[in-house]
């Protein structure tokens, strides 16, 4: 009982000048051309407290959705260190990852990978202010308190389970009707 092994479909690039550039999967305009329904947000370095605190005023981590099934479609990162990110793009990109797993993931703290759930964040919300069907699970309209209660969480309440803090911000999780 092992893996079977299997060919790589996608490959990461990168393009080492000023400012570096990497990227994995299919970009906006590909996406655009084959007529797939797609989100595309993102997260600039200088949002998160490690590109803060680093001075890192160039950088952008930008992350392509598919609007029905919410499956990550592609990554560019421009900025810093943008192959040191990539690999968790590609991860999810290759498992066919959805939104979701950004979103309630706890990523460490003080690392330019929270702009994974960042621009996860972002893609949510624009797609619940869009209109668009539930996006995330349960989340329903209160997408806002979970994104607060789990950002609470990387900052600072990391004792409390994601669970308890949930269900203390987010009640609305654990109804039964």
């Amino acid at each position: 009982m092992g893996l079977e092994p299997k060919a790589p479909t996608l490959f990461p690039n990168g393009i080492y000048k000023i400012p570096k550039i990497s990227y994995v999967g299919k970009d906006e305009e590909e996406l655009t051309q084959e007529n797939v329904p797609c989100q595309l947000d993102k997260a600039s370095f200088r949002e998160i407290a490690c590109g803060q605190i680093s001075g890192a005023s160039i950088g952008t981590l930008k992350k392509l959705f598919h609007r029905e099934t919410r499956e990550l479609l592609g990554v560019p990162i421009i900025g810093e260190s943008p192959s040191e990110m990539l690999h968790i793009g590609q991860a999810m990109t290759s498992l066919g990852g959805r939104i979701d797993y950004f979103v309630y993931t706890v990523f460490e703290y003080l690392t330019l990978a929270e702009c994974h759930k960042t621009a996860a964040l972002d893609c949510v919300n624009r797609m619940n202010e869009c209109g668009l069907k539930n996006t995330v699970g349960a989340l329903g309209t209160n997408h806002r308190q979970v994104s607060q209660a789990v950002l609470a969480l990387e900052h600072g309440l990391c004792c409390l389970s994601l669970e308890i803090l949930l269900s203390i911000y987010c009640p609305f999780l654990w109804r039964t009707t």
